[in-house]
């Protein structure tokens, strides 16, 4: 085994965007593993989705595991890296929390429809108000969501937040200091933080054909 593959057993393997595969890569620049981030540029991927188990990416590989699903993979590296809660209730909150969020994600992108992109985003504001107001209640005052020490969850609701919610409905997120003290917190975070600003963050979150959140500007 050459001592490249060694250095890059871990791989994550995804579109030139954060999209579904950025929660995790902040847990693993978070907790400083080294990885390759293999990017698949949209024309070589149909041939590559034959080659996968669901025809599916984010797809992770490491010593122990190679898998599909977002947040199969999230969930696997908070078991990996203690990043799960303490004890059987904390790791349900957590899994909640990722379901919620998942919840939240795609009826968010639901409202990006033809009214969205005429200028009526009514729609987005209402799905958006509603949510944030369920994660303030979640978070009740403290610095992380579950027992108030850093999770996967809080890398997935961060994710979520910063990505999406700020560049969409920015005024949304000010208005509920806790949440965006929360986003900044998390953004604060020393290995976070060196990533954020780095070349390594994809510049986009979304692909063109969504026609939202596909430019660099749109996405800083």
């Amino acid at each position: 085994v050459s001592a490249h593959s060694i250095l890059f057993m871990t791989t994550l393997t995804y579109f030139p965007i954060r999209g579904r595969a950025e929660a995790s890569r902040l847990v693993l620049e978070h907790v400083g593993v080294q990885y390759e981030d293999k990017r698949v540029e949209f024309a070589d991927w149909p041939e590559l989705k034959k080659t996968l188990p669901f025809g599916q990416v984010p797809y992770y590989t490491d010593s122990d595991v190679e898998m599909p699903q977002s947040n199969a993979i999230l969930r696997h590296l908070g078991r990996k890296h203690d990043l799960y809660g303490a004890g059987l209730k904390e790791a349900a909150q957590v899994d909640v929390l990722i379901d919620g969020v998942e919840d939240f994600f795609v009826g968010m992108l639901k409202t990006v429809d033809d009214k969205f992109h005429e200028g009526d985003r009514s729609a987005t504001e209402a799905h958006v108000d509603k949510w944030l107001d369920i994660f303030v209640g979640m978070l009740n005052g403290n610095d992380y969501f579950v027992a108030n020490k850093l999770s996967i969850a809080d890398f997935c609701i961060f994710n979520v937040l910063d990505n999406f919610v700020k560049p969409l409905s920015g005024s949304q997120l000010e208005k509920r200091e806790a949440l965006e003290s929360f986003r900044k917190r998390v953004a604060a975070l020393p290995n976070v933080s060196a990533y954020l600003g780095s070349d390594r963050r994809p510049a986009i979150t979304m692909p063109p054909f969504f026609k939202v959140l596909c430019t660099p500007e749109e996405c800083k």
